[in-house]
């Protein structure tokens, strides 16, 4: 954040700002930071958002951990639940979500017609499985 704030500010001023200072804490613990090698990352993630703003159409919803925080929450997740989207599932990743979907499998439900139980060992293929009846 720090760095996106010495990136407005350049900007807005016309020359470099290589420092700044971060207050933390109960006793306001001074912190130094140069922002000259972060400057280029947020140059990168500046552009993107840009491209997301300017864009007629809403980037693809994904479900992820700092969602609890966010304002929208209930309602990305009814989206999320409607679509029935793999971004449901907690653990997934983006690199597991793409997998999926260039198989052609973009929903919860066409992902469980793949699941396939595990083979049972050989001295217990004759034997009944033990179903619990209670809860």
């Amino acid at each position: 954040m720090l760095a996106f704030d010495a990136l407005v500010l350049s900007e807005l001023l016309g020359r470099e700002v290589n420092l700044g200072k971060i207050i933390h804490g109960k006793e306001h613990a001074r912190l130094k930071v140069k922002t000259a090698g972060l400057l280029s990352g947020v140059r990168k993630l500046a552009s993107k958002m840009a491209e997301v703003a300017t864009n007629a159409s809403p980037p693809d919803l994904v479900l992820n951990r700092h969602c609890s925080e966010c304002e929208f929450r209930d309602r990305c997740r009814e989206k999320a639940i409607e679509k029935d989207d793999l971004s449901l599932l907690a653990n997934i990743t983006e690199k597991e979500r793409k997998k999926f979907h260039n198989k052609g499998i973009f929903t919860l439900t066409q992902l469980s017609y793949t699941f396939r139980p595990r083979r049972r060992p050989k001295g217990m293929r004759d034997r009944r499985e033990k179903v619990s009846t209670t809860p």
